[in-house]
């Protein structure tokens, strides 16, 4: 992400002297401008994927056929139409048949190595706060279905004040408990 904040920079700074020219105009500043940052996202970031890589090239030239196909199916008269539209089908099933075939390949033997997360994670297990328990109530939504506890929005949101001094109390009690 550091080379993509840089690369900019660069292309901008190369820019600058266009901009001090008098005979360039807004036009050839703007075409540049857009070079720039494609050329910056094609070193940052590389090219676009353009199909899945688990589709092998077998079944990337039959979809490459369908599509052919269907542009044929477009530019043909009402007989050589329904000609088309049989060869279309035809390669249509054949295309879902080779994906499925390649959906249902076997896993990798030697899979990615993955590492364990880390399960020491902070937490915080203070009680939560008067202040962080209003806020909670407040963001509440009202006029939803209530939840397990049967207990409608409406309800907790009526007297913050005092939902909130109970709940804080039941808290402090869990968190002793503990």
């Amino acid at each position: 992400m550091q080379l993509f904040k840089i690369a900019p920079n660069k292309m901008f700074q190369a820019l600058q002297d266009l901009l001090k020219e008098e005979e360039t105009t807004m036009g050839n500043i703007c075409k540049c401008i857009k070079k720039a940052l494609a050329l910056t996202c094609q070193e940052a970031l590389g090219l676009k994927k353009h199909h899945k890589e688990w589709l092998s090239t077998k079944t990337l030239d039959r979809i490459k056929e369908r599509k052919n196909k269907k542009t044929a199916i477009n530019n043909s008269r009402t007989r050589e139409q329904v000609k088309a539209q049989a060869k279309y089908s035809e390669a249509n099933t054949l295309v879902k048949k080779s994906i499925k075939a390649d959906t249902q390949k076997p896993a990798q033997m030697n899979p990615l190595d993955i590492k364990a997360a880390h399960t020491d994670l902070p937490t915080d297990v203070n009680p939560p706060t008067m202040e962080e328990i209003r806020m909670a109530i407040r963001k509440i939504m009202c006029g939803k279905a209530t939840g397990p506890d049967n207990i409608p929005a409406e309800a907790l949101k009526s007297d913050i004040e005092v939902t909130t001094n109970t709940s804080s109390r039941y808290q402090k009690r869990r968190s002793d408990k503990m």
